[in-house]
C-alpha cells in the first residue's frame, strides 16, 4: 500500500472496502488472490525492492530481497542484499537538497547503474523503486522541493533512464518525519523480532538522529494526548507515539549553535553592527570546538567577516547545547520535552535502540554497542575539555568505518562534509565534541531518560543494517501481503535468520 495514503485514509476511517490497490496490484502484477499458486510459478524465485534514501547529507540506494509469496502470518521476510559476505550499499555523497536541479539526472545516474549491476537483469522491471526524502528536503522551501521531486520523477520514471517498476504518483515522496520515525520503530523491531508479540511492553524503543531532523518512536503503555500514529503489523493494530523534531538532526543544530554565538556577540556590542569597509574578521569562540579550530563564515554578517575560533571549554558547550533544545518553550500538554512539544514517559524495563548519528557519536567514544549516555558524558568530558585538533583522528573521515564489516560502494570521490554554516569543506570529527555535548543533553535533559540506563548504539543487529528505509520496504509488503493474505518466504524461525 503506499506510504502516506494508508494513513490518511485511515485518520478519516475509510473502510478497507473503498480502499483503491490498483497501485499494488499492478506493482505486483496480482488479479486475485485464487491466482496467488500459478503466479508463484510464474514468479522469478527471488524478488528484489529498492528503496533510495534522500538524507541532507548523502543519499543512499538500499537492495532488499525475498522470495516467492506463499501463505504466512508473520511479517514478511526481508534481507538486505548480500553480495561477496557485506550488504549491498550504494553511497553518493552530498543531498539532494545541495545539488543543483541541473544535474540531478546525472546524481541519479550512478546510484541507478549501481543498482543494474546487482540486480538480475530478467527481474529489473518487476523491482519495485522508492525514492524517499526526508529532513534535507523538508527544510527546504515547497517550490524548490517540488521542482526537485518533479526532476526525480522525471528521471526515474523513463525506461531508458531506469528499467525499474516506477509509479509517477508515489515513486519519490518526501515524507513527514513522523513515518521516517515510524519506519525506524518497524526496522527495529523487525530485527529484534518483536513484531509478533501482542504486548507493547515487548518491543523496542527507537531513536534515529540524521542531519536535519531526530524521531523519537515507541508503543506507549497508555492512551497518549498527541502523536498518535496507526500502525497494521501481522494483522495487529497498534498506536505508536511518534515524534520528528525538524531542525535537531546534527546539521541544523550546528548552524543554530553557530547563528546564537554570532548574536550573542553583536548583542554584547551593537556598535559592531555599524557598516564597516575595512574591518579585521570578527572571532568569534566556540566552546564546542577544540583549541586551534579556526573556520571562517561563509557569508558576511553584518558587513563583518567572522571566524570561529575553537576554544574547547565542554562544560560551556554543555551550556549552549542545552539551549539548542528549547526546553523553555510553552507547553500546551504536559509532560513536554524538546522544543515545548508533548512527549509520554518514555517506559521503563524496555531495550532502547539509538541510530545514526547517536551511534557513530557513542562508538566514536567507545560507548558501545550497549552503554549509557553518561558513558558518553564521562568520556567526552575527559576528552574534549582542553582537547587540541592534534587529538582528533583523521580529519578527512565522515565517520569511523570500522563499525562493522559493511562493504558500500561510496558513489563519490570525497568524503569531505562541507560545513552547512560555513560553506567549506569541513571535519565530522571535529564536530564529535559539540555533539557529545548535544546528545548527551538530548537524552537526558530533553527525552529525560535516565543517564545510566542502558541504550543500545548501533546501526546494526545480529548482522543486519538498520534504518528507516528496512522499514519502509517491510511496511510496503505488509500492506501488500495484508491485502491478499499472502507474504514472501520466511525461515522457519526467528526473524532475519540466514
Amino acid at each position: 500500500m503506499l506510504l502516506i495514503q494508508y494513513f490518511y485514509l485511515a485518520l478519516i476511517n475509510i473502510t478497507l472496502a473503498e480502499w483503491n490497490f490498483d497501485f499494488l496490484k499492478n506493482l505486483f502484477e496480482i488479479s486475485s488472490p485464487k491466482d496467488t499458486k500459478d503466479q508463484a510459478i510464474r514468479q522469478p524465485k527471488i524478488s528484489y525492492g529498492i528503496i533510495i534514501d534522500a538524507g541532507s547529507t548523502q543519499t543512499r540506494l538500499y537492495v532488499y530481497e525475498w522470495k516467492g509469496p506463499s501463505n504466512a502470518t508473520d511479517s514478511p521476510y526481508i534481507n538486505p542484499m548480500i553480495k561477496h559476505g557485506y550488504q549491498v550499499r550504494f553511497v553518493k555523497d552530498g543531498g539532494l537538497n545541495d545539488i543543483p536541479v541541473k544535474e540531478i539526472s546525472t546524481y541519479m545516474e550512478d546510484l541507478v547503474d549501481s543498482a543494474l549491476g546487482v540486480i538480475p537483469e530478467e527481474s529489473q522491471s518487476e523491482t519495485p523503486l522508492f525514492l524517499l526524502a526526508t529532513g534535507g528536503i523538508r527544510v527546504l522551501r515547497p517550490a524548490i522541493a517540488e521542482e526537485i521531486t518533479a526532476n526525480l520523477k522525471d528521471y526515474l520514471g523513463r525506461k531508458a533512464n531506469s528499467p525499474f517498476k516506477f509509479d509517477q504518483d508515489f515513486g519519490v515522496q518526501v515524507i513527514p518525519g513522523e513515518f521516517e520515525g515510524a519506519f525506524d520503530w518497524l526496522a527495529v523491531n523487525y530485527v529484534f523480532g518483536s513484531l509478533h508479540k501482542d504486548s507493547a511492553k515487548d518491543t523496542v524503543i527507537s531513536l534515529d538522529m540524521g542531519g536535519a531532523s531526530v524521531e523519537l518512536t515507541f508503543e506507549p503503555s497508555n492512551r497518549i494526548k498527541d502523536g498518535a500514529f496507526p500502525l497494521r503489523v501481522n494483522g495487529t493494530d497498534r498506536i505508536l507515539y511518534t515524534k520528528s523534531f525538524l531542525r535537531f538532526g546534527r546539521n541544523q543544530a550546528l548552524i543554530r549553535h553557530r547563528v546564537n554565538l554570532v548574536n550573542e556577540v553583536f548583542e554584547n556590542d551593537p556598535d559592531l553592527k555599524r557598516k564597516c569597509t575595512k574591518c579585521k574578521p570578527l572571532e568569534v569562540t566556540d566552546p564546542c570546538f577544540p583549541h586551534g579550530y579556526v573556520q571562517r563564515m561563509y557569508k558576511p554578517y553584518f558587513n563583518r567577516q567572522i571566524r570561529f575560533l575553537g576554544s574547547g571549554d565542554y562544560p560551556l558547550c554543555n551550556i549552549y547545547t542545552k539551549k539548542l533544545l528549547k526546553l523553555t518553550q510553552y507547553c500546551p500538554a504536559e509532560p513536554c520535552s524538546i522544543n515545548g512539544a508533548y512527549q509520554p514517559s518514555i517506559p521503563d524495563n524496555r531495550p532502547i535502540f539509538a541510530l545514526d548519528t547517536f551511534a557513530k557519536t557513542a562508538e566514536y567514544f567507545k560507548c558501545s554497542p550497549i552503554s549509557t549516555s553518561s558513558c558518553i558524558d564521562h568520556k567526552a568530558q575527559e576528552f574534549c575539555q582542553d582537547a587540541r585538533i592534534q587529538h582528533f583522528e583523521n580529519g578527512k573521515t565522515q565517520y569511523p568505518h570500522n563499525l562493522h564489516p559493511l562493504k558500500q560502494q561510496h558513489l563519490s570521490a570525497s568524503l569531505v562534509v562541507v560545513d552547512p554554516i560555513t560553506g567549506q569543506g569541513d571535519s565530522f570529527e571535529y564536530n564529535r565534541c559539540f555533539l557529545a555535548s548535544y546528545i548527551v543533553n538530548m537524552l537526558q535533559n530533553g527525552f529525560k531518560i535516565d543517564p545510566h540506563r542502558e541504550i543500545h548504539f548501533g546501526d546494526f543487529y545480529n548482522g543486519t543494517s538498520i534504518g528507516y528505509t528496512l522499514g519502509a520496504m517491510i511496511y510496503e509488503l505488509e500492506r501488500y501481503s495484508f491485502t491478499h493474505g499472502v507474504c514472501p518466504d520466511k525461515p522457519t524461525e526467528g526473524l532475519l535468520r540466514n
